[in-house]
């Protein structure tokens, strides 16, 4: 196999420390034998198709850097419409709880904190769930690295909170991009095979179990709630019907990616839960 040799320019420039414009500035630079090796190590995983975030186990996202590995998803730029409609979100809102769930490598709920931090008048409290504990191991470093303050739980989707009390907030807004392909997607997609299999599939139906899911359980929030769900392009009308089952009165938006295909679903939840008031 061969290498492109702008990713081998990448590598190489990993393996020694630096820049690659130290690299395409320095060509005298003469590597150490642990940076040789330290090279070759990395070529011999290009050469097996293994993504270049998990050789290097870091993916810029948000224009930050993410640790990740393969114990969490690679974070893609079609995230960042998420991140952007989130950030919107809890600056014009106070008194706010922000919840993650699915959250991997933290990327999503750290990127809008750090935005978030720039209005002094917005401080939610900031929940970050994940089934994986390896996964959360790495979030954890993430949120250190970048300096905010998020409380880290392992479960399911919203388990860990059913025996929570949650005080006393305005509003509740809730990020997940879960697993939403079906089996035959991702065997039809070489370039994600190579990622942790359960944190991109959801069923062998229509990708949507897991977000019919975490929509039940959401509705037994006393507090408006809002949600922000990643989707493939083809569920949108899928979505709809979910959330027009669940929450009959809630308010729908569907954001397009920079392609311009359905890749948000906002779901607005103004009135309290008919259930948690019983």
């Amino acid at each position: 196999m061969t290498i492109d040799p702008r990713l081998q320019d990448i590598l190489y420039a990993k393996s020694i420390g630096q820049s690659k414009e130290f690299v395409y500035s320095h060509p005298e630079y003469r590597p150490t034998p642990i940076e040789r090796l330290r090279f070759w190590y990395y070529l011999r995983q290009a050469k097996r198709n293994i993504p270049l975030a998990y050789i290097i186990h870091e993916q810029e996202f948000c224009s930050l850097r993410f640790k990740v590995n393969r114990h969490t998803l690679i974070p893609r730029p079609d995230t960042e419409l998420m991140v952007g409609e989130v950030v919107k979100i809890l600056n014009n809102s106070k008194n706010s709880l922000f919840i993650d769930v699915g959250t991997g490598s933290g990327c999503i709920a750290i990127s809008a904190l750090v935005e978030v931090k720039k209005n002094p008048s917005t401080n939610p409290q900031t929940i970050a769930i994940d089934l994986s504990k390896k996964a959360l191991k790495v979030a954890r470093k993430n949120a250190k690295l970048h300096q905010v303050n998020i409380k880290f739980v392992q479960g399911n989707l919203l388990t860990p909170l059913s025996d929570t009390k949650l005080g006393n907030f305005k509003n509740i807004v809730i990020t997940a991009n879960l697993p939403y392909l079906t089996s035959e997607q991702f065997a039809k997609e070489p370039s994600i095979q190579h990622e942790p299999h359960e944190a991109l599939v959801a069923d062998s139906t229509n990708g949507l179990s897991l977000y019919k899911k975490l929509l039940e359980q959401a509705t037994t929030f006393p507090f408006p709630t809002t949600l922000l769900l990643e989707i493939d392009p083809g569920q949108s009308s899928g979505v709809k019907q979910l959330a027009s089952s669940l929450f009959p009165e809630a308010l729908l938006k569907i954001k397009t990616d920079l392609t311009g295909r359905d890749r948000l679903a906002i779901i607005i939840n103004s009135i309290h839960s008919p259930q948690s008031s019983q």
